[in-house]
């Protein structure tokens, strides 16, 4: 590998963007780092000078890393909801993926498969089966659920194959939820679905376009969600791309593998802002606050508002950084459903970051990253 001008990120101002999850010399944070070295260097991945077998220990380190971090996940939801929401909560899960024939043609793509879990999901987070981790499983068996109660529609419709996409769960007050989005016993899903994320234009294979905020109103009642993030290769193309000098600081380094978002109204998130900053401990865990990022004092151009927490999540299997957010009802409607509202996140994409000439050489990278955070397509059968 040839020498360039920076032997270590501090010299180009910057540190680790993996160094919230993992200590300096981990194996998977030692092999980004000296990625982005050799971006900053202008190094290809042909003269790297990193062996295959220091890109499967990082992946095997990581991989073990994330599994623990996958356990803990659900025990700390049963606790954060529980603060946040009450001792009656009921879980949504949505399940976004594309739908095809039986020759493969997309039909439906990015459509959402809508499942209740119920007010007691807890059991349903244990043990990842062969699915790679609980997030997984749930979201392969509440496809196949979904798939189920809606065969003989979906089938009518020439659907032959789901491909999963991403999952999110929604927690809700089981009282408010029912009041709000249920009928003789049963929840209107659609209608749920259309308020609370960007359809995309279909839930299933039914055309339900987003909601104005004049009438999603009517139906805002506070939320709690996560989503965990897997596509961990797809995060570090865009890291590695940034300018030199740009992760400087835990706000710009990778902290939100798993993010929990809060949205209520403007009194519910006040409280929430203030019970949170600097908290000590949510039921079994503890958590350090980290850094903060406040939108909600001072909005941004676009009007909108956000308090981001990073914080560290401190259990006895370990640590790690987590993310939250809280949002106001009109706000969270507007930067994530609204598509024709300037604060949607489709029209703030900031681009600036990548630099001219930059992306051709992090692509050198991508089948390094890809071995070293696996990612893994799901279909189901229709």
């Amino acid at each position: 590998m040839k020498k360039g001008k920076y032997t270590k990120l501090s010299e180009a101002g910057e540190v680790s963007y993996l160094g919230l999850f993992f200590p300096k010399g981990h194996p998977t944070s030692d092999v980004v780092d000296r990625i982005r070295l050799n971006i900053l260097n202008g190094v290809p991945a042909e003269n790297s000078g990193i062996s295959v077998e220091e890109v499967y220990g990082a992946q095997q380190a990581f991989l073990e890393n994330m599994l623990q971090f996958d356990r803990q996940v659900p025990h700390f939801a049963q606790d954060v909801t529980k603060k946040m929401l009450g001792d009656s909560v009921n879980a949504v899960v949505l399940t976004k993926g594309n739908l095809y024939d039986e020759n493969n043609k997309l039909l439906y793509p990015g459509t959402i498969f809508p499942s209740d879990l119920g007010t007691n999901p807890w059991p349903l987070f244990k043990g990842s089966g062969t699915h790679g981790t609980i997030d997984d499983r749930i979201t392969f068996e509440s496809a196949a659920g979904y798939i189920e109660a809606n065969r003989e529609l979906l089938t009518a419709d020439g659907c032959r194959k789901f491909e999963v996409g991403s999952s999110y769960v929604f927690f809700f007050d089981r009282d408010n939820l029912f009041d709000t989005y249920g009928s003789g016993g049963k929840l209107n899903l659609e209608l749920l679905t259309a308020d609370i994320i960007e359809t995309n234009g279909y839930v299933g294979t039914r055309r339900v376009d987003f909601l104005r905020w004049n009438e999603a109103k009517k139906r805002a009642i506070p939320s709690v969600s996560y989503r965990q993030k897997h596509k961990m290769g797809l995060k570090s193309s865009v890291k590695l791309a940034q300018n030199k000098g740009k992760i400087n600081g835990p706000k710009k380094q990778n902290a939100d593998i798993i993010a929990f978002r809060y949205r209520g109204s403007e009194s519910d998130v006040s409280e929430m802002i203030a019970e949170f900053s600097g908290f000590g401990r949510v039921g079994r865990f503890e958590l350090q606050e980290i850094d903060s990022e406040n939108y909600f004092a001072k909005a941004k151009k676009n009007g909108f508002r956000s308090f981001n927490l990073i914080t560290r999540l401190i259990s006895p299997a370990g640590s790690w950084p987590l993310e939250f957010q809280f949002q106001i009802s009109q706000d969270y409607h507007n930067a994530e459903i609204d598509q024709n509202h300037s604060a949607h996140h489709s029209k703030h994409k900031d681009k600036s970051r990548i630099r001219k000439g930059m992306r051709d050489l992090v692509d050198t990278y991508t089948p390094t990253t890809n071995l070293m955070f696996p990612e893994k397509s799901v279909d189901v059968d229709i």
